[in-house]
């Protein structure tokens, strides 16, 4: 009677080792397809942000010893600038870093001092969640000198041409700003007015301010 009890304490011990190892091995079974699905996940979204991933870069424009370099992400993830690529006339090979941050849809002129004359640009650029996924976008530069103000009488057919207009009812005296790719100007009049800019390339980011300079003559009511 003795026997058959250890017996069957043995096969109860034995039928619950085996239970407690078939729980384990499907832990690690599920924590296996768990690990094996996230990371298929996480090189689908990889790939994802690879291909979702474009900087346009317009026209690098260099004037008066400044590069003007427009960058503008039109892809479908915030991409970070990582490093740009200068290549100088003589072939050398120049390095920035400007770790630039640019939101979808974002627009913005990176602009460097140079003491050589740029022939061509290269950007590395990644996704902010895929650090370690890295593109490149390339552009040639242009070099070409600053154009002032054109006046309405000399105005001749341009797509880049801008129209500005004040209305001044009153006779106020008004100064407006403006200044882009390096380079400032101003209009000052007492009256309606209207004039043209003519940036040196588009898409370009123009600042304008505007300022009242003399109140207008007091007028009488009848």
């Amino acid at each position: 009677m003795r026997c058959l009890v250890m017996a069957l304490a043995d096969l109860v011990l034995e039928g619950g080792l085996t239970l407690i190892l078939a729980i384990a091995l499907g832990l690690v079974l599920i924590g296996g397809l768990t690990y094996l699905t996230i990371t298929v996940s996480t090189a689908n979204n990889a790939r994802l942000a690879y291909t979702g991933l474009y900087i346009y870069l317009p026209q690098p424009v260099y004037a008066n010893g400044t590069l003007y370099v427009p960058m503008y992400n039109i892809g479908y993830y915030r991409a970070v600038i990582k490093y740009v690529y200068v290549r100088g006339v003589d072939g050398s090979i120049h390095e920035y870093a400007p770790n630039l941050v640019l939101g979808v849809n974002q627009y913005y002129v990176y602009t460097l001092s140079l003491s050589y004359e740029p022939a061509s640009i290269t950007v590395l650029v990644s996704p902010t969640d895929y650090p370690g996924i890295i593109k490149e976008f390339s552009a040639n530069v242009s070099t070409v000198n600053s154009i002032p103000l054109i006046p309405q009488l000399q105005l001749q057919p341009s797509s880049g041409l801008i129209d500005v207009a004040v209305n001044d009812p009153y006779g106020a005296g008004w100064e407006v700003a403006w200044n882009y790719a390096g380079q400032s100007y101003s209009v000052s009049q007492s009256q309606s007015y209207t004039w043209f800019i003519n940036p040196p390339y588009v898409p370009i980011q123009i600042s304008f301010t505007s300022s009242i300079t003399s109140t207008p003559q007091a007028t009488t009511a009848r």
